[in-house]
């Protein structure tokens, strides 16, 4: 069965893209240019203020405005709050990432492999694609259940 995602062509997109390891980083750069030649807006993700910057988001995803949400990261206050609208609202995302989820999570805080096991799965399984900077983590997304992936190219 066909998604209102895979219905719908380029042109009518309207991307909210953000990097959750903050405006301005690398992460940022990677993802405005994977969307360089569609209609976005990148949001200044704000490291600093993380419970502010996914109320913010999440906002913007839950008025209507944009059709997709690209998150270059995994961090948990983008994916929530692109989990979050989602669930509620029905605003398929993409998930770019140069990391795995859970075993990063699990090295620093041990103790909630469970609860980042869940949330990667989460993520993924919920995202309408995936784009890894590896064929591993590429090949994990799928794994852990993304329905499309594809691996982006180093740009080196």
């Amino acid at each position: 069965m066909a998604s209102a995602f895979d219905q719908q062509g380029s042109n009518d997109l309207h991307i909210l893209g953000f990097a959750t390891q903050g405006a301005g980083g690398n992460e940022e750069d990677r993802l405005r240019a994977l969307l360089e030649n569609f209609t976005a807006e990148v949001f200044p993700f704000d490291r600093r203020a993380k419970a502010r910057t996914f109320f913010e988001i999440l906002r913007l995803l839950l008025g209507g405005r944009f059709t997709l949400a690209v998150t270059e990261g995994t961090g948990v206050a983008g994916g929530l709050a692109v989990l979050i609208a989602r669930i509620v609202r029905g605003v398929p995302y993409v998930v770019s990432s140069g990391d795995a989820v859970a075993p990063y999570l699990t090295a620093r805080l041990p103790w909630l492999r469970p609860l980042f096991g869940l949330y990667e799965r989460l993520l993924y399984r919920s995202a309408a694609g995936f784009i890894g900077w590896t064929p591993y983590l590429t090949g994990r997304a799928l794994d852990l259940g993304v329905p499309r992936a594809m691996t982006a190219g180093s740009g080196s």
